[in-house]
């Protein structure tokens, strides 16, 4: 097969107008479809970028509060094993006085 008959195959021949506005609506769907791809990926780079900060905030946050209570509350309960006095503060039941036998 010579490089000759490549060129001349009878599809390349046989197009028309028409097939060569087909094939530009097609190149330019292509495009636009791209583009909106594009546009997606950078809003969902900008929301895990958001979320990331987000986490990074809520974390920074819990450390604050939830693991300093935990670490204060664990002091306490280690003291009250001790000697058997709560130093934690908070409202504790009465002792209810036994029933007689």
């Amino acid at each position: 097969m010579s490089p000759d008959s490549l060129s001349a195959s009878p599809s390349a021949a046989a197009r028309t107008p028409s097939d060569l506005k087909w094939l530009l609506n097609e190149r330019a769907a292509l495009e636009g479809q791209a583009q909106l791809a594009s546009e997606r990926q950078s809003t969902l780079e900008r929301q895990v970028a958001r979320l990331s900060l987000e986490l990074q905030e809520a974390s920074a946050e819990l450390t604050l509060t939830l693991v300093a209570w935990t670490i204060e509350w664990l002091r306490f309960f280690e003291l009250w094993l001790v000697d058997g006095e709560w130093r934690g503060g908070g409202r504790h039941p009465e002792p209810q006085a036994s029933p007689p036998p």
